[in-house]
Formats: structure tokens, C-alpha cells, sequence
């Protein structure tokens, strides 16, 4: 069961804030739509893994994609949190929400997340390596490298269909994978896959969370008389699936005019 607040605000009650917070509530609330889809996303391809040698492929296809996209999506959130106005607004969110029982979870949420992702982005670093040279295009220099490393008669295959969106195209996705995962360090494909699935799963929670704090410390210094109209509104989400349960599917049946 998944209580809801559907929390209503105006430009007016926006207004009231100032600037700085403003902008950094509402660039925050973007980062953290956009992390939260993508890392469930990540989760869910992973879900998938097993089934077969196909469902592997594709499995391996969205997670890898889904872990480009999100280290993305992080780097660019981490790189405005650390400008010095907006990490001093974070400093004084945090140390306001520790003051109470009630928010001090999310201040001590913050406060772990800040270390961790100072570490998970440091430059050289794995997650920061897949920004630079996977998350837009993989690296020609990289892709290059690593098809000249492949053995001559090493095979991969390229999964074809008639219907629009199922093919995929196992050698351009196998070279990039590995691309990726040798950002990991690891020789071990099952290692680095791990290694790397965890590492931005682990970045993106810290991320949630600091973001979290931030739109936590808002809500209450600037919308609390909104908010209290808002808990009179909740409701409950009865049939959500637990995340372990679902799977991206890769292989769809075409539209018809019927089903739209």
C-alpha cells in the first residue's frame, strides 16, 4: 500500500520564495523525476536477466542503455548541487531538517549521500568515465579499441524482425556494452555487469536522496500551509507491484487502430 499527497501549487505561492530556492526546487524536482524513472528502468531490465539467450541480449541492451541515460542525468544534477549557491542552500536545508524528528531521516539521508557521490563522480572514476565517453555516443577511439581487441572468429548476432522496434542489433550493442564495462576495470563481464549496475544503482539512491532533502526543507519552508491542505487529499495505491517482480518487456506486438 503506497500513500499519495497530492501536494497543489501556484506561480503565487512559488513566488513567495526566493529565487534561488525556487530555481533549485524546480531543477531538482526535474533531476529527481527523471532519476527515479530511469533507475527503475535500470532495475527492471536487470529483473530479465536468465530467461534465455535472447531475453540476456535484450536484457543486457535496456540495462546498459538505462545505465548511460542515468549516469547522465546524475553527472549533470551533481554538477549544479555543487555550485556554491546552491550547495550552501543544501548545507542549510540539511542542517534545518536535522533540528527535527520528523525530517532528521532526510538530513542524515543527505549527509551520507554528499561523501558517496563526491566519490562515485570523482574524475577518472567509472561513472565518470561512461559520462564522458559512453552516455551520448560510445567513443569512436574506444569502440575501435575494443573491436580490434575481439578474436577473428569471435561471433555476435544481430536478432532480426519484420515488425518495427524488435530488432536488435547484437553487434553494435555488444561493442558498445563492452566499451562500457571497460570503464569497470574487470575482465570478467559478469563481474563488471555487477559492478557497474550496482555502482549506479547505489549513486542514484544517494542522488534521490539528497535531492529529496532538498525538496523535503522547500515543501515545508515555503508550501507548509499548502501541504496541510494536501494531507486531507491522500490516497493509497493498492495494487503496486513489488520493483523485484517487474520486467521491461523488448519484443512488442504493432499497434492497431483498435488499441488506440
Amino acid at each position: 500500500m503506497i500513500k499519495i499527497i497530492p501536494l497543489s501549487v501556484t506561480k503565487v505561492d512559488l513566488d513567495r520564495a526566493p529565487e534561488d530556492h525556487r530555481v533549485l526546487f524546480l531543477l531538482a524536482g526535474q533531476f529527481a523525476n527523471d532519476i527515479n524513472l530511469l533507475r527503475k528502468q535500470l532495475i527492471f531490465a536487470n529483473n530479465g536477466a536468465g530467461r534465455d539467450e535472447f531475453g540476456n541480449r535484450t536484457s543486457m541492451a535496456l540495462a546498459m542503455l538505462m545505465v548511460r541515460l542515468l549516469v547522465a542525468r546524475m553527472v549533470a544534477a551533481w554538477e549544479l548541487l555543487e555550485r556554491k549557491k546552491y550547495l550552501d542552500l543544501l548545507v542549510q536545508a540539511i542542517t534545518e531538517l536535522s533540528t527535527d524528528d520528523d525530517t532528521r531521516p532526510y538530513a542524515e539521508a543527505a549527509s551520507r549521500a554528499v561523501p558517496l557521490l563526491t566519490a562515485a563522480f570523482v574524475a577518472g572514476g567509472t561513472l565518470s568515465l561512461v559520462r564522458r565517453k559512453a552516455a551520448a555516443h560510445t567513443d569512436i577511439a574506444n569502440l575501435k579499441s575494443a573491436y580490434a581487441a575481439l578474436p577473428a572468429d569471435y561471433e555476435m548476432t544481430d536478432y532480426l524482425s519484420e515488425v518495427v522496434g524488435n530488432c536488435l542489433y547484437g553487434a553494435a550493442d555488444d561493442l558498445a556494452v563492452r566499451v562500457t564495462l571497460d570503464f569497470t576495470g574487470h575482465d570478467e563481464p559478469k563481474v563488471a555487469i555487477s559492478h557497474l549496475a550496482d555502482s549506479t544503482i547505489e549513486a542514484s539512491g544517494a542522488m534521490e536522496d539528497l535531492l529529496q532533502a532538498w525538496m523535503t526543507y522547500f515543501v515545508i519552508a515555503h508550501l507548509n500551509d499548502r501541504l496541510n491542505d494536501a494531507t486531507e487529499k491522500l490516497f493509497y495505491v493498492a495494487d503496486a507491484p513489488r520493483m523485484g517482480d517487474v520486467q521491461t518487456p523488448f519484443v512488442l506486438e504493432a499497434s492497431t487502430d483498435e488499441d488506440l
